[in-house]
């Protein structure tokens, strides 16, 4: 089990890059085809879409993924009192 006052500098990392992921797919938004922003490039871009939906799927369950394992710990650490 991982000791109550340890950092797990690994997620951070992981939460960190994801979260950066997010302004680039923020940025292809308004490359979409269809206007899915409030700005919207007279240039659409597929490749930018496509990046986008990738992007999106992945982020979304890595972050899902993240909150899982944390909740866990915690539920772990404080019991179902606790964490709830």
């Amino acid at each position: 089990m991982i000791d109550a006052n340890e950092r797990l500098h690994g997620l951070d990392a992981l939460r960190g890059g994801m979260l950066l992921l997010g302004v680039a797919l923020h940025a292809s938004m308004s490359f979409m085809p269809i206007q899915v922003w409030v700005v919207q490039d007279s240039q659409p871009s597929t490749a930018l879409t496509v990046f986008f939906y990738a992007v999106h799927v992945f982020r979304m369950a890595t972050f899902f993924l993240i909150a899982g394992f944390f909740a866990r710990l915690v539920l772990h650490r404080r019991g179902t009192g606790g964490f709830i």
